[in-house]
């Protein structure tokens, strides 16, 4: 079968690089290692990595997900401390009561919910707290309190989360000096599509029977793809005019 019309003009870039994806791996799988179509899906898949990364969609990052981890562990030590802490204020010996008095008047004088602050305020609350909670006198009140290492776990999960910033302030310092502009790699990634194709219609031209069963599912995805840009061009020009005023009646 011929292979079908790719109008790459007409796919967005979610559709370019899901196109990319099954021609990468239709290619590989039916024709692993071809001398002549080898080196296409390499460029492929290189323009489709360029491509998720100039577009944000660097699926290795994962920065996102494990920053908000990052913060909810840490919110849960602060209210571990917190919360024991206020217990012992009503429950305990004397020995206990008087220092667990004694620390919650000190988380006080912080920021008393700065589990609920911003991030970046709330690393600095938390700090301050932890700076306050390293003093010889607190020490032995943590101590009473069977604290120490609810507080290093404080300790240890700020650590975790300034760490996890400072590797995305890094990432995106990388990105914003050598990332390649979303506009190249689009460009890239279709020229080397249309190579693709017109090279798989050479190929089927010049040895038929080998190339059939590549150019049927090649096709099936290209139709695919085609289609579904085809549907979201037009369901956002009925958007658009629907959202136009009707002309006034004569």
């Amino acid at each position: 079968m011929a292979v079908a019309d790719l109008p790459v003009t007409i796919l967005s870039d979610d559709e370019l690089i899901g196109l990319g994806g099954h021609t990468v791996s239709t290619i590989r799988r039916l024709i692993p290692d071809h001398p002549w179509f080898a080196p296409l899906v390499d460029d492929v898949e290189r323009q489709i990595a360029d491509m998720n990364v100039a577009t944000g969609r660097d699926p290795a990052s994962g920065f996102a997900e494990n920053v908000a981890a990052a913060d909810e562990a840490r919110d849960a030590a602060y209210l571990e401390l917190r919360a024991t802490v206020e217990y012992r204020t009503v429950v305990g010996t004397a020995e206990q009561l008087n220092a667990a008095g004694r620390l919650q008047a000190m988380i006080r004088r912080r920021e008393y919910s700065l589990h609920s602050l911003a991030n970046q305020r709330q690393s600095v609350e938390t700090k301050a707290l932890l700076q306050d909670l390293s003093s010889t006198p607190v020490q032995a009140d943590l101590t009473t309190l069977n604290l120490s290492a609810v507080v290093e776990q404080l300790r240890t999960t700020q650590s975790a989360f300034d760490s996890l910033i400072e590797q995305r302030e890094a990432s995106e310092e990388v990105k914003r000096t050598s990332t390649p502009s979303v506009r190249l790699a689009r460009a890239l990634l279709r020229d080397d599509l249309a190579t693709i194709r017109q090279s798989l219609v050479t190929a089927q031209r010049l040895f038929a029977p080998q190339f059939d069963t590549l150019a049927g599912e090649l096709s099936q995805h290209i139709t695919n793809a085609v289609a579904t840009a085809r549907a979201r061009i037009t369901r956002k020009e009925n958007q658009t005019a629907a959202s136009e005023p009707a002309d006034a009646p004569a």
